[in-house]
């Protein structure tokens, strides 16, 4: 008995907190030319995804988690999670040439 007190709130923290789990999809577009980026890697603290040919991701995410989107030549983006976040597009920029 005294084990099932034990378990019964990890068991519930854990039904908690992948009841705040959402799938979250979307296309990573440069933002110049409007194209999509092809393998851009979309990342939050636990999970990492890449962008399909079509520049498109799904990824399963918490509300107030951050979502990062980095591609090489480019400014990474990061985005928070909200609620109200579904589908979206990220355009990204590409990033400052050094050349030395």
């Amino acid at each position: 008995m005294r084990r099932l007190f034990f378990l019964l709130p990890l068991f519930l923290l854990s039904i908690f907190s992948f009841a705040q789990q959402k799938t979250i999809t979307g296309t990573v577009t440069g933002k110049t030319d409007k194209t999509p980026l092809s393998g851009v890697s979309v990342q939050t603290k636990s999970k990492t995804v890449q962008t399909d040919a079509s520049g498109k991701f799904s990824i399963e995410v918490s509300s107030g988690e951050d979502l990062t989107f980095s591609y090489v030549g480019m400014k990474s983006v990061t985005i928070k999670i909200t609620n109200s976040i579904q589908n979206f597009t990220v355009e990204m920029e590409e990033g400052v040439k050094v050349f030395s």
